[in-house]
């Protein structure tokens, strides 16, 4: 971050762009966000945004000192250290690899360049401001904080928010075919499940309850089904629901069967709203639950086998157990998220002695969708790139900052969060955030999160700059 801000500062048109640095809240690590103001002509505001943060580089192996020097590991993967098919693409010049380059640095080079062009420009239209925020592959700490204070900075200053450009990765398409620009970003759901069984010797199997038989029934339930998938009226559909976590953290071997099981599951929205499609798989689970018990029936113990929500648990509580609870959320404040959820619900399930018990809550704070105006598509009509018109999708599948940057209609479903365990059942206090369209355009390339991501070199630092710097003034002709 201060490199990036380094070269702004350093820049012939410096004088012109103002910079603000606002730390990222909560975070232990206190991670800045960099924000810079091009001041406009008119009372409207468009948003370049884009997140500094990458995964990590061990996926690299022996190239690892190379992953984010992009020119030296594509010399390398020319040589042959991925193999032949890589070698080709290296080789062919169309490619630049490396950790980062598609997710998302080349994006940031992007919206950087942007800015810089209008600030020597010194053309009429709208503010501009260019966001590098923290922490988008884990929490999004720094969209979470920079949200809010776009929104103040803009109420302050009497502007009017046309919309947010992300200039995040966008997937490769075929040679010929049009790029795509994204009008959306999906909402998300962390769901988490534990399920508490009853130990036994693995001799004596009917003494007691197997965890790991029910979770694996559940997973079977609700994964890789199509018709759990989320679609729009309009017939965009959602990525299936996936696993992301599953174990029953028995920390030794031995021949005693566990005591709980735990799984995390993705689960994506492009319309439903949260609380809704929480209860589908609420639903989906007691099913599961239901039918796994009355085929292992005979070979185990406990009969019937709940399932409640974290909500429904809490509310059930004696005060004294939710005391307990409340203390050792404090204690367990700096785990991450998932971590702390799945500790608490193992704690209220403890003190309640209440196993058998399959618990349903989110590991996570929601992710909310959100979605253009109708009208956008409209006023985006015309656009192309490399003498071909621009596809518009739907929503961007992968999650994304852009839900933290606009206000999004799951707001008004706060009730799903009674489900989340960190708030011990209180409502949550939403951030305040302008309402405005929300458009994903950035690099294309191939691999993002893997040790060949690469990233298309032409279409990225020839056509892209200018097709945003377009879709700027389009934005601000929305609002105006």
């Amino acid at each position: 971050m201060a490199a990036l801000a380094e070269h702004i500062r350093r820049a012939d048109v410096a004088s012109r762009i103002r910079l603000h640095t606002v730390t990222s809240v909560p975070d232990r690590q206190k991670r800045p966000n960099l924000i810079c103001h091009l001041p406009g002509t008119s009372q409207e505001a468009v948003v370049l945004l884009g997140h500094v943060d990458t995964v990590s580089t061990a996926d690299y192996a022996a190239l690892r000192s190379h992953a984010t020097d992009p020119l030296a590991l594509t010399e390398r993967i020319g040589q042959g250290a991925m193999g032949p098919a890589m070698a080709e693409l290296a080789n062919s010049g169309q490619w630049l690899f490396g950790r980062g380059v598609l997710d998302m640095k080349s994006g940031l080079a992007v919206a950087a360049g942007v800015l810089l062009q209008r600030a020597r420009e010194r053309a009429t239209g709208p503010h501009l401001l260019f966001c590098a925020v923290a922490d988008e592959e884990a929490t999004s700490c720094g969209a979470r904080t920079v949200g809010p204070w776009v929104g103040r900075f803009l109420k302050e200053q009497g502007l009017h928010l046309a919309g947010v450009i992300k200039t995040d990765f966008t997937a490769n398409t075929e040679p010929g075919q049009p790029r795509r620009i994204y009008t959306g970003s999906v909402g998300k759901l962390l769901l988490g499940v534990s399920v508490f069984g009853i130990p036994s010797h693995a001799g004596e199997p009917e003494a007691g309850l197997d965890p790991n038989r029910l979770m694996a029934e559940i997973t079977s339930a609700l994964t890789y089904r199509t018709d759990l998938a989320d679609r729009t009226e309009a017939g965009e559909t959602a990525p299936v629901v996936v696993t992301l976590s599953q174990s029953d953290y028995k920390r030794r071997y031995d021949v005693q069967t566990g005591r709980s099981a735990h799984a995390l599951y993705n689960l994506l929205q492009v319309q439903t709203p949260p609380s809704e499609r929480l209860q589908t798989m609420v639903a989906e689970i007691r099913r599961a639950v239901e039918a796994a018990v009355a085929e292992i029936g005979p070979l185990s113990r406990g009969g019937p086998v709940d399932v409640v929500t974290w909500g429904e648990l809490w509310q059930a509580a004696s005060p004294s157990v939710k005391r307990s609870c409340e203390r050792q959320g404090a204690r367990l404040a700096a785990q991450p998220p998932h971590r702390l959820n799945r500790l608490l619900v193992e704690g209220l399930v403890e003190r309640g002695r209440l196993a058998p018990l399959v618990v349903v809550y989110l590991a996570a704070a929601p992710i909310p969708r959100v979605t253009s105006s109708e009208g956008l598509a409209g006023r985006l009509s015309g656009l192309q790139a490399e003498g071909r018109p621009i596809l518009l999708a739907g929503h961007f599948p992968f999650i994304s900052d852009l839900s933290f940057m606009v206000c999004s209609p799951d707001q008004a479903d706060s009730a799903v969060c009674s489900d989340l365990p960190q708030l011990f059942g209180r409502t949550p206090r939403l951030p305040e955030l302008p309402s405005g369209e929300v458009i994903l355009a950035g690099p294309c390339g191939d691999g993002a999160h893997r040790a060949d991501q690469r990233l298309d070199r032409a279409y990225t630092f020839s056509v892209l700059p200018g097709l945003v710097d377009a879709l700027v003034d389009r934005l601000a002709a929305v609002g105006s």
